[in-house]
């Protein structure tokens, strides 16, 4: 695997063999390496590189095989370039199907044997090939869970995995706590000894989208749910709302949005996040 520079993924790579065969065009790296693993390892770390010849004698004095790195493979070129050889073996990469994360709604990718196709691992109440049929909670923060602070702008931050139309949102605590005050125990959405909740969900351009109508960095309740609810689920929108892949929250304790009475606050609480999908 090696590291998309362009798209910030981790991106799989296997080789297809070609034994006894050569593609015949110019190098952009030989090296000598001390097996075919080597040179393969070579390539996945090395930009450009698509394809590898590696010699089949090894250097006498050294033990080690020529290593050729190639910025193209064998299906790109014209036939006359790939001919059988009784020096070299050939091996082209293949780009995992999974690097473009087809499985939709949390669902897990699996590369099927041969490195061609794949199949998605759905979550319960999730079903079809890309896991795209069914409705209802998926959770959005699918490497772990987000911790947001009380102050100095130490928001969550979740970005969402699937396009779709959504109702509403939920919060299910993880660990850790909140205050507004060092004197003061911290509890899951605030204080503990309170029903007013000081978690509030936000747009990245810090627009305060949960709970609706929100309107003043202050505590607020919600119906059925006090600060130390092992989860708070918002009322459900009027209409549902289009969220696209790549949309970004950010999960804030009130005063720490608001930048005010924040610096005796003290605590942090970590999260998953859920939309609700229609």
């Amino acid at each position: 695997m090696f590291t998309d520079a362009n798209a910030d993924k981790i991106v799989f790579l296997n080789f297809v063999s070609y034994f006894d065969s050569v593609l015949n065009v110019s190098a952009i790296v030989s090296k000598f390496t001390s097996s075919t693993e080597d040179c393969q390892f070579l390539c996945m770390t090395t930009l450009n590189c698509l394809s590898v010849n590696v010699a089949i004698g090894s250097d006498l004095s050294e033990g080690r095989h020529l290593c050729q790195l190639l910025n193209t493979t064998k299906n790109s070129k014209r036939d006359d370039d790939f001919k059988p050889s009784d020096t070299f073996h050939h091996f082209t990469t293949i780009v995992s199907p999974c690097f473009s994360q087809p499985c939709q709604r949390g669902g897990t990718c699996h590369q099927d044997y041969g490195m061609e196709t794949f199949t998605c691992q759905c979550v319960h109440g999730r079903e079809g090939k890309l896991c795209e049929i069914g409705t209802g909670w998926s959770k959005v923060n699918i490497n772990g869970s987000v911790c947001f602070g009380v102050r100095d702008d130490s928001y969550g931050n979740v970005t969402v995995q699937v396009t779709g139309k959504v109702i509403t949102a939920k919060l299910v605590h993880v660990s850790g706590s909140v205050a507004n005050s060092r004197a003061a125990d911290g509890g899951n959405w605030g204080n503990p000894r309170s029903r007013q909740i000081r978690t509030v969900i936000t747009s990245d351009a810090n627009e305060v989208l949960l709970p609706h109508n929100y309107t003043a960095y202050e505590p607020y309740t919600l119906e059925g749910y006090a600060s130390m609810s092992p989860e708070l689920v918002f009322p459900n929108a009027s209409e549902p709302a289009s969220v696209p892949r790549g949309m970004g929250f950010r999960i804030w304790f009130v005063e720490d949005l608001g930048n005010y009475s924040e610096q005796d606050n003290s605590g942090e609480s970590c999260v998953d996040m859920f939309l609700f999908y229609v």
